[in-house]
């Protein structure tokens, strides 16, 4: 199968990343967008992780270009409060292990025997965690404690307003069509051939690339992949909101660098705090709690009493991303609630995906390629959900109905997802080891590695204390 001919079922921020992607890269191509009209916005302000900077390198975009379009903020880690136990906080902060100091002793082991604070942990690994719990942004490289802006920081920003950028910025050769897939045509092998829109036209193409959202319109309902429900996450609905500053001292206050995810009685809050506003959400269980129920403790916790969306969403995928000649994207795809911000994740690494797949086969795609994306696709996907799972079955909360259920239901799973698990694993007080088994030979060696950690943190601290406010460097370097 060679591929000239592309269409897009849907617009949003799945369809024009996706349109952008394929027009930059692949310029010989012919790609059509079509997006219905009739569907509204569904984006409250989205955060994303350090993954999709290889999305943005790959446009050859940089922050001062885009973010200011796309009222973007940035982001240095992920905060987690009440997730443990209710008054405890800890951070997943962006960075990797290796660029740190040695030890000659292991980390865990030395927190686990002197007792000290599990932030530490976090906070010795990455110098995000400081930053994230300072405010504090710098935008170059620290070599000597392995930080590198590029790589260990990521965005909150308006899903919708970066897709409308993307159209704007890349996709000038593109079709764009604002009309509604109302039937098509297989052959009899299967193949979509072509689809026909409201207004009476028919479109065919080499490949169909479904970024329908939530309806699947095409992968779901056309080609028929089968769904799999994720049974391990608990939730299934959210009530939202936008929420205005009050004035720029409130936004100067209310900047975070972190996506701080706050545990409630029957889910968890989440606040994105963008140029222009916050954006801010309760996500929770159904079986839980009623409708009117989460939207009185959301608006108890935030003292927001103006418009909020409920939002009914299911958590799992389908059990293939490409069947014949269609290929699902963003919500099409799969779904998993939003604890770990995934959600554009999973969107651009299939993006990424698909993209290297054309580039590497010269757009000439056999049955292989397509089982061989299907197999990347789904054990990333499942692999993340079960990342998230643990945020739930690790928790020692059993205070609510919702929390016995999470704590006693959610059971271990292989999470792939290294670093990410060590971070939520210790900041959860979770250990493989016991101090009965950290045994030493009555030298003082841990006391030894202990001063290296008190030493290395006080200098990562100082190092944070010197930078501006994540508000302040924002106002000097992006929204001058």
């Amino acid at each position: 199968m060679v591929i000239n001919d592309v269409v897009i079922v849907g617009g949003g921020s799945a369809g024009w990343m996706t349109a952008a992607a394929l027009a930059h890269k692949l310029p010989e191509l012919s790609i059509t967008l079509i997006e219905s009209p009739a569907i509204g916005n569904v984006g409250v302000g989205e955060s994303t992780l350090g993954h999709i900077n290889a999305y943005m390198l790959m446009l050859g975009l940089k922050d001062e270009e885009w973010m200011k379009e796309c009222s973007a903020t940035y982001k240095t880690s992920i905060q987690f409060t009440d997730f443990k136990e209710k008054g405890t906080v800890f951070q997943y902060p962006f960075g990797h292990f290796n660029a740190v100091k040695e030890l000659p002793i292991d980390l865990k082991d030395i927190i686990l025997y002197k007792k000290r604070d599990l932030r530490d942990f976090a906070r010795f690994c990455s110098i995000n965690s400081y930053m994230a719990e300072q405010n504090k942004m710098w935008g170059e490289h620290i070599p000597e404690v392995g930080y590198d802006p590029i790589k260990h920081t990521a965005y909150h920003l308006d899903a919708d307003a970066f897709g409308q950028y993307l159209k704007k910025r890349f996709c000038q050769k593109v079709r764009h069509i604002e009309d509604k897939v109302i039937t098509h045509q297989k052959d009899d092998d299967g193949i979509l051939k072509w689809i026909t829109t409201e207004t009476g036209l028919v479109i065919s193409a080499d490949l169909f690339i479904d970024c329908s959202g939530f309806k699947s319109l095409l992968l779901e309902k056309v080609m028929g992949s089968e769904w799999e429900q994720f049974e391990t996450l608990p939730n299934d609905s959210a009530v939202a909101a936008r929420i205005p500053y009050k004035n720029e001292e409130d936004k100067r206050n209310k900047m975070s660098c972190v996506t701080d995810c706050k545990a409630l009685s029957s889910g968890w809050l989440w606040d994105i705090p963008l140029w222009s506003r916050l954006g801010t959400g309760y996500v929770y269980s159904s079986k839980f709690q009623s409708k009117e129920s989460a939207e009185e403790e959301f608006r108890q916790e935030t003292g927001w009493d103006g418009d909020v969306r409920h939002i009914r969403f299911r958590h799992g995928l389908h059990k293939d991303a490409w069947i014949k000649n269609v290929v699902g994207v963003g919500l099409a795809y799969g779904f998993i609630e939003p604890l770990e911000s995934t959600g554009l994740m999973t969107t651009h690494e299939n993006i990424m995906r698909l993209l290297r797949l054309l580039i590497n086969r010269q757009r000439k795609i056999n049955q292989f390629d397509k089982d061989k994306f299907n197999e990347l696709c789904y054990d990333a996907t499942k692999g993340l959900s079960n990342f998230v799972a643990i945020h739930y079955g690790l928790s020692l909360r059993d205070d609510t109905p919702y929390w016995k259920h999470v704590t006693q239901n959610v059971v271990y799973t292989d999470p792939r997802e290294g670093e990410g698990v060590e971070y939520v694993g210790m900041g959860m007080g979770w250990f493989e080891r016991s101090v009965f088994d950290i045994e030493y030979d009555g030298s003082d060696g841990i006391d030894i590695a202990n001063q290296l950690v008190v030493e290395h943190l006080k200098d990562l601290k100082y190092l944070v204390e010197q930078m501006p406010s994540h508000y302040e460097y924002l106002k000097s370097e992006i929204y001058k």
